[in-house]
């Protein structure tokens, strides 16, 4: 009996191990273990070796956006909520990141300017794109150079000022640390230059260009260093006054090589129609079949009409968002979806808060043929483990439970 015993005990020990082992295994190359059973979509996985890389930031309801561009430099869109500055503050050194090229605010709401304090503090800033909006608040006196625009332009026929003025105290913070920022460049320092977001700015960075297509350019007005010399330098032009905040958003276009990537911040679908008439036939082609498309005001239903969807029917739509918001929007996501299958094309839905923080990766060797993947981390930070996983842990649970009793008593005393 004992010598039974102990054939059920090397058995059970055997069997254990073998689990053990294969459940480590598992764990170190679950993705490609999935890939090969199908339990994920090909291209979920990460590329060891790539030129271009976008991170979709899991920053709650709000917006952040890091671009490692060809060339090594550094663009980060948007800075998310109070809440998340943390988060993004940790996800940036991370990845090692000490000096950001480009800042870009899309607009002054909190959920995209939240984290400028952290970001502003924690590294350091060499270029930085903001909206014509202008901050106006008592705890931050004078802190916009761009306020005497709000006397200068004056009111139109109706008596309304031709600017927007916000007096909140996050946005005038935002805009008061924009003109301390500076950064060190062979032993000296400098201040962070400013442009204002308006169609027609660009930035060329090797096989990769990120191209600026709203708000509109306010005619008859001078470039706005002329005008800021004795101030807070700042560089660009006076744009349009648009309906909100949120249209101030501008739409962006980012490619590399072929591959075309489009962000419309918090912009509304009046924004989009009045955009799309701005296009003429070899511009809606850069737009056309674009890879990303980051929907706009979080999935919100006032955004991404059909017109603009039909036009960029993209592969995949990324939309940040929180774990208890309201978006996305069911009617954008049926829109969205009824536009694929009327043109015959599929489509990916990714959103941060079911997905966490969402890479795109694009490599080339030759300009040509461009190799791609796109992976996510699931849900804040939490540790992605498959059901099959699951099912191999209990095993190895039971098979712990079945050596106990074929273990010798004297043994188990010792």
């Amino acid at each position: 009996m004992e010598r039974k015993n102990r054939k059920k005990l090397t058995f059970c020990l055997s069997l254990f191990f073998i689990l053990t082992f294969g459940l480590l295994l598992s764990l170190i190359f679950s993705e490609k273990i999935e890939k090969k059973l199908g339990l994920i979509p090909q291209g979920v996985s990460k590329l060891t070796n790539y030129e271009f890389k976008v991170d979709f930031i899991n920053v709650g309801q709000g917006a952040s956006c890091l671009i490692s561009l060809p060339n090594n430099e550094k663009m980060l869109i948007d800075t998310g909520t109070n809440s998340s500055e943390k988060k993004l503050v940790n996800f940036l050194e991370k990845q090692k990141i000490e000096v950001i090229d480009y800042l870009v605010f899309t607009h002054s709401d909190n959920d995209h300017t939240g984290g400028a304090d952290a970001i502003l503090d924690n590294f350091q800033v060499k270029t930085i794109y903001r909206p014509f909006i202008l901050a106006d608040n008592n705890k931050y006196p004078n802190c916009d150079p761009l306020l005497f625009y709000e006397e200068e332009l004056g009111t139109d026929e109706n008596g309304k000022s031709l600017v927007t003025v916000v007096e909140g105290t996050d946005y005038a913070k935002c805009i008061d640390l924009i003109y301390k920022e500076t950064y060190t460049i062979n032993n000296q320092q400098k201040s962070s230059k400013v442009w204002v977001i308006s169609d027609g700015l660009f930035i060329s960075a090797g096989s990769s260009v990120i191209k600026f297509w709203w708000p509109p350019v306010l005619s008859g007005q001078e470039p706005i260093d002329q005008k800021t010399q004795d101030s807070g330098l700042t560089y660009g032009n006076v744009t349009q006054k648009c309906s909100s905040t949120n249209d101030y958003s501008p739409i962006i276009s980012i490619s590399y090589l072929s591959v075309n990537m489009v962000l419309t911040g918090d912009a509304s679908s009046s924004v989009e129609r009045d955009f799309l008439e701005t296009l003429n036939d070899n511009e809606k082609v850069l737009f056309q079949n674009s890879e990303v498309y980051v929907a706009g005001h979080h999935g919100s239903n006032s955004s991404s009409c059909e017109a603009f969807l039909s036009l960029i029917m993209p592969k995949y739509i990324v939309i940040q968002c929180g774990e208890s918001s309201t978006h996305p929007h069911v009617d954008f996501l049926a829109r969205a979806k009824e536009i694929w299958e009327k043109n015959n094309k599929s489509g990916v839905i990714l959103t941060t808060n079911e997905n966490g923080d969402i890479t795109f990766y694009y490599n080339s060797s030759d300009m040509k043929n461009i190799e791609s993947a796109v992976y996510y981390t699931g849900t804040a930070d939490s540790v992605v483990t498959s059901w099959w996983q699951i099912v191999v842990c209990i095993i190895v649970v039971l098979a712990v439970f079945l050596l106990i009793p074929l273990i010798p008593k004297k043994k188990r005393n010792k």
